[in-house]
């Protein structure tokens, strides 16, 4: 499916995260598609960046004086990097070893496609959906798409956007419509990516095979005032 000749820049933005990586960098690491990691600790005090030194020399790691948020992390990771596409991935996510690739080959498919959604499945119930992408409701509300199903189309399908917690992006299209909106601190800056992504043209599919399996809201805490 993948490529050698692909260049995929992975970026995960992480806060106080080491606990969460080291789950997810083992299965990040042993993708069979050809990739370079970058890690953006945003101030973290647990000790991430020096362990990530010692255990992972290959991972790139940019450090953060301070929690500097989601979005302005993951720039700060899309600018360092290079590539034709960046993956997006939380670190309370581990991916199949297969994730990537199957990224990668729905998005080289059509041209206009600049936006390439996981199927996101919850670690505690790994038969039901997390999200495969967003979509926006009549009052233009966004939600994570089928959430809690545990069936979805087996074809690659045509979302209003990806999720920033697994996803695929063209960095074509990111240097057409621009980068994540930093006055997002956390949340809703993937929807926000997506209405500019379709308004320029550029389309978002679902890789329903592109699996990873997500501890919802393990860094601001589900139903925690923060979020």
């Amino acid at each position: 499916m993948g490529s050698a000749l692909t260049s995929v820049e992975v970026v995960i933005p992480s806060f106080n995260g080491r606990r969460l990586l080291e789950d997810c960098l083992p299965s990040l690491i042993a993708q069979v598609e050809p990739h370079h990691v970058w890690v953006v600790d945003n101030g973290s005090v647990d000790t991430t960046a020096d362990w990530l030194r010692s255990r992972w020399p290959g991972v790139h790691c940019l450090r953060n004086r301070r929690n500097e948020g989601f979005a302005r992390a993951v720039n700060q990771g899309i600018c360092a990097s290079g590539g034709t596409w960046v993956a997006l991935l939380n670190n309370d996510a581990i991916p199949a070893p297969d994730w990537l690739e199957h990224l990668v080959a729905v998005g080289l498919r059509p041209n206009d496609v600049g936006a390439i959604a996981s199927r996101m499945m919850f670690q505690d119930a790994p038969e039901r959906v997390s999200s495969c992408g967003i979509r926006i409701d009549p009052s233009g509300g966004a939600w994570d798409l089928w959430l809690g199903a545990t069936s979805w189309p087996n074809m690659g399908t045509h979302v209003f956007g990806a999720s920033g917690g697994a996803c695929l992006l063209r960095r074509e299209m990111l240097e057409d419509i621009g980068l994540f909106d930093e006055g997002c601190f956390a949340y809703l800056e993937d929807v926000d990516l997506a209405w500019r992504a379709q308004l320029r043209g550029w389309k978002a599919v679902l890789a329903p095979n592109a699996v990873v399996y997500h501890a919802m809201s393990a860094t601001g805490g589900e139903g925690s005032a923060f979020k």
